[in-house]
């Protein structure tokens, strides 16, 4: 059978979700003396084992994959590298291959695209994450004032010691949150000003880029801003009646 055949027939078995499949056709069947040298190959057997969850496996593959230096793939290799990191809660890794994806093509707006949505993915996190600390401190907060309470109607002659001393560490306490939350946002504030730089750039790129515009819009929609999120999906609509 011919190499694009066994693509072909590889791909088919992958679209129906045999993935099991999909990888036995590529190392069976596949010639043996060009299989490390095909960069798609190795593409597709590291979404095979993507799709199986077996990320380091996967990682191999598209690692194997940019090895063969084939310029017409290498940016999607990046991105499906970005995809496995994103997976494994491999933020900063994620980024760095989502990048690469861009700088090896830079006129392309869907790579500008996708590292915007993988900041978005990042910055929804921070922000869970954030949030998280904020209702943990009002929490802690209120334990404390329950305490301070009991404390005061427990005992009269140590009170006043006692009241300072709590004051104190609350008061520590909230200098720690107060700072630790400043950080977190001013994080934040970066992120979003990233993810915003990707889709101006990817929308500069390509006036058409109706996708790019629908997940700008989808952005600010769900950050409560809906005359922004109104206007974008109002141009993506323009470009795009369907």
């Amino acid at each position: 059978m011919a190499k694009n055949d066994i693509i072909k027939k590889s791909i088919h078995s992958f679209l129906d979700s045999n993935y099991r499949e999909t990888e036995m056709i590529l190392l069976t069947e596949y010639p043996e003396n060009s299989f490390n040298k095909d960069t798609l190959v190795q593409y597709l057997i590291g979404h095979v084992k993507l799709k199986l969850q077996e990320y380091e496996s996967s990682l191999n593959y598209f690692c194997r994959a940019l090895k063969t230096k084939d310029p017409q793939q290498v940016s999607l290799v990046y991105v499906s590298k970005g995809l496995v990191c994103l997976y494994q809660h491999n933020y900063d890794e994620a980024i760095l291959n989502f990048k690469e994806a861009c700088i090896n093509s830079p006129d392309d707006f869907n790579f500008h695209n996708q590292l915007a949505l993988c900041y978005i993915i990042i910055y929804n996190l921070q922000q869970e994450r954030t949030e998280n600390i904020v209702n943990l401190s009002e929490l802690t907060n209120n334990n404390n004032n329950n305490s301070l309470i009991e404390s005061k109607s427990k005992s009269i002659t140590s009170s006043n010691i006692d009241s300072n001393d709590e004051e104190k560490e609350k008061e520590q306490k909230k200098d720690i949150d107060k700072k630790k939350f400043g950080k977190m946002k001013n994080n934040l504030d970066k992120i979003k000003n990233k993810l915003m730089e990707q889709f101006k750039e990817a929308i500069n790129i390509n006036q058409n880029s109706y996708i790019a515009l629908i997940n700008l819009g989808s952005f600010y929609a769900n950050r409560g801003h809906i005359e922004l999120a109104e206007e974008c999906f109002k141009k993506a609509e323009n470009i795009n009646k369907q």
